[in-house]
């Protein structure tokens, strides 16, 4: 099998994660020829293995004009490597393969009413939606984490769910050799909040939360985690947010983190905190499931699917009730005990381990190529 790998839509994040165990694991089968493409802000957060290897190539991509380029830089490789199968992890794809191409999407304002999160939506969201939604309609076959985005996605393009596979996530296969151990009980709490600084993950709301616990009890020492660079935009509007409300020492930007650091992230937090208003799905329920660590997160349909018992729900716009059930659930080992048990459970029957992942992505690789060649009729390959 002769594969590109296209991972230049990505920037951080679980995507990020997914693309990467993909290539680590493409990596131990001789069978495949491969090339991957990837933009060069991911080089601090691949493994330096995986950097080295030849066969990676990086591209800037930080101005409108790098973005252009790609378009023809991914062409270029496309040609150089006559690739059976191009696969663009998560889209969409920056230009229009060749070869048979298989993209992922993981792009909930695109299958959800944005005005049901963000109010009405302005003319350039919408058209940012529709050059999306025609980016995405070039690919030959789509894969997606859930059963909900597959039919949403359908839905939204106009297409047969057939042509749609689902692959359930899972735990990096980096991160899944780390095993977890009791969190510390001393010092500070200790709220991770593993996510990038997209808007629907809604970490505008940390600050005003970090206010409110601390005038629901005065005495209380904690600290929220954000993995944002320190010198991103991002953490400086909120750590300026934060000085506005008293609460700057309340919150701390770890960086991005490399898998190993990401490990040790989870196994020294006291919980885990997502105040997302959207997903298809996130690394970071499988995530805090594998780890053992309570997960807080929003009430919301797509996360009590993605959860079920295994989380404290909260209404992810009321800094004050965030604030109560977090000192409740901090409060409460039992809850933790039972939100944690409830987490491996998840795991186990809802998500899929790195080996059963890639077997399913292989298999999925497979059956494109038959579609190509002739082998597989089109509307059997799901």
């Amino acid at each position: 099998m002769r594969l590109l790998i296209d991972g230049t839509p990505l920037l951080t994040g679980g995507s990020l994660q997914a693309a990467i165990a993909f290539v680590l694991n493409v990596c131990s089968r001789p069978d495949i020829a491969w090339l991957a493409a990837f933009p060069a802000s991911t080089v601090d957060m691949l493994p330096p293995d995986i950097v080295a290897d030849p066969r990676m190539r990086f591209f800037p991509k930080a101005g409108k004009f790098d973005m252009l380029r790609l378009r023809g830089q991914l062409a270029a490789l496309e040609r150089e490597h006559s690739p059976g199968l191009t696969f663009t992890v998560f889209g969409p794809a920056y230009f229009r393969a060749r070869s048979f191409h298989l993209v992922g999407f993981a792009r909930p304002r695109l299958i959800y009413k944005p005005e049901d999160y963000f109010g009405r939506p302005t003319i350039g969201s919408r058209l940012a939606e529709a050059g999306w939604a025609h980016l995405f309609k070039r690919s030959d076959h789509f894969v997606v984490e859930t059963t909900t985005a597959r039919r949403r996605l359908a839905s939204r393009l106009g297409i047969c769910e057939t042509v749609i596979d689902v692959i359930p996530n899972g735990v990096n296969p980096l991160l899944s050799t780390i095993k977890t151990t009791p969190r510390d009980p001393t010092g500070p709490a200790r709220i991770l909040v593993p996510a990038a600084a997209y808007p629907h993950k809604n970490l505008d709301v940390i600050p005003a939360v970090a206010r409110a616990l601390c005038q629901l009890v005065p005495t209380i020492d904690f600290e929220f985690r954000l993995t944002l660079p320190p010198e991103s935009t991002a953490w400086q509007t909120l750590a300026a947010t934060a000085r506005n409300l008293g609460v700057a020492d309340r919150l701390k930007a770890i960086g991005n983190l490399a898998l190993p650091k990401l490990g040790s992230a989870y196994l020294d937090a006291s919980l885990v905190f997502l105040p997302t208003l959207l997903e298809v799905s996130t690394a970071v329920y499988p995530e805090s499931f594998h780890f053992e660590r309570p997960l807080v997160t929003s009430d919301l349909d797509f996360a009590r699917d993605l959860c079920g018992e295994a989380a404290l729900f909260v209404p992810p716009r009321d800094p004050e009730e965030i604030a109560r059930r977090i000192y409740w659930l901090l409060q409460s080992p039992a809850k933790q005990a039972s939100i944690v048990a409830s987490g491996k459970t998840q795991l186990m029957s809802n998500y899929a381990t790195p080996e059963r992942k890639f077997g399913m992505q292989i298999d999925l690789l497979r059956r494109c190529l038959e579609v190509k060649s002739g082998k597989r009729e089109w509307h059997s390959i799901s």
